[in-house]
């Protein structure tokens, strides 16, 4: 597929890795005081949506205050890699947007019945509109079955990581994909998945302009805080005073996510602490409070891998095989497929009928 004249476009091999990751690097910027690129997993991470990382976090990586992230190979990266070829060959040219089930799309593959073709891409893209993003596309195709050209991306997630998106796609997928859009000057993607190997899924999704126009604005933001930073310190010999009283001015604004504390809690370890003060009652009711719910937290997770070897026992079959089960409460419906699900509208409807405390009263005599 053909971009704007706008898009450039750099290639990599997907098979080198190694290669691979200095050509992110050397995209984001690391390396120059005057440039700062965001990458697909570094804007989700700036709206609030990763799992994995705070923006503040993402600030700090690009004033050169930590070494950009070196995730090591693990199985389910190795998987999805491996897989991603084989996906792209065998299931989703297969796979009818407008009958979107998997006996379809066996019934397509049986027959040899090509349904849409999509073409290699594995490129970093910079749009010159917005040159503080970049993406990295793996694949994409052209106008086909009443579709526009599109961006294509294939995943092969576990099936509790699916049951864990709450509505459609993880939000952190939603941003990156929106942001490849905006990229390449596209107006449509898709995301295809083979949940566990097996069971094909398809979301599609459009470009939205006010989803957009927030990513623009955040992440030009961010950017113009870090070069900021990048302006005064790079390749300067400096005392972590000087350093601080110039980066802390144009450091965002603190969040109150398990991101951010992780965040917290690496850039102000133990073993860095220099200096000693007095600390006023307040603080130590906080620590006092904090301490207690962290045994709660404790206490509750143990209880919790109890119950759901309870319930793992319940749902299985003479043969000793996982079963999918739905059942409906007073309070509406909730499920068990590879984990147990419960919706927060029926949890809040069962606190405000005094159900849940009259639920932990029963299960705490047991």
């Amino acid at each position: 597929m053909r971009f704007s004249k706008r898009v450039k476009r750099i290639n990599y091999d997907p098979n080198d890795r190694k290669a691979w990751k200095r050509l992110r690097d050397s995209i984001a910027g690391y390396d120059r005081p005057d440039v700062v690129r965001f990458g697909g997993s570094d804007t989700a991470a700036a709206m609030g949506a990763s799992k994995y990382k705070s923006r503040a976090a993402v600030w700090f990586e690009h004033t050169r205050q930590k070494e950009p992230p070196n995730i090591p190979m693990n199985l389910h990266m190795y998987r999805g890699i491996h897989s991603e070829e084989m996906i792209a060959m065998h299931y989703w040219p297969y796979f009818d947007p407008d009958k979107p089930d998997a006996e379809t799309m066996l019934e397509n593959a049986e027959k040899g019945n090509v349904i849409r073709e999509c073409r290699k891409v594995y490129a970093m893209l910079i749009n010159e509109r917005t040159p503080w993003l970049f993406s990295n596309v793996d694949r994409a195709a052209y106008a086909q079955k009443g579709r526009p050209k599109m961006i294509l991306e294939i995943k092969s997630p576990l099936g509790s990581t699916v049951d864990s998106w709450e509505s459609g796609l993880d939000p952190a997928y939603t941003y990156q994909l929106q942001q490849n859009l905006i990229t390449a000057e596209c107006e449509y993607g898709e995301v295809f998945i083979l949940e566990d190997n097996t069971v094909p899924r398809l979301f599609p999704f459009e470009l939205d302009i006010n989803l957009a126009k927030e990513i623009l604005e955040r992440t030009k933001d961010l950017e113009q805080r870090i070069l900021a930073v990048k302006k005064l310190t790079f390749g300067k010999t400096l005392t972590d005073e000087e350093f601080n009283a110039i980066a802390h001015k144009y450091e965002p604004e603190p969040e109150m996510t398990p991101q951010y504390i992780e965040y917290l809690k690496e850039i102000y370890k133990p073993e860095n602490a220099h200096l000693e003060g007095d600390a006023d009652e307040e603080f130590l009711d906080t620590a006092l409070v904090l301490l207690i719910n962290k045994q709660k937290q404790k206490d509750l997770a143990e209880r919790a891998k109890i119950y759901e070897a309870m319930l793992r026992t319940k749902f299985r079959d003479d043969d000793g095989n996982m079963l999918k089960y739905k059942l409906n409460t007073k309070f509406g419906g909730v499920s068990w497929k590879s984990r147990f699900t419960v919706p927060s509208s029926i949890l809040k409807n069962a606190e405000e009928a005094g159900y849940v405390d009259e639920l932990k009263q029963k299960l705490s005599n047991k």
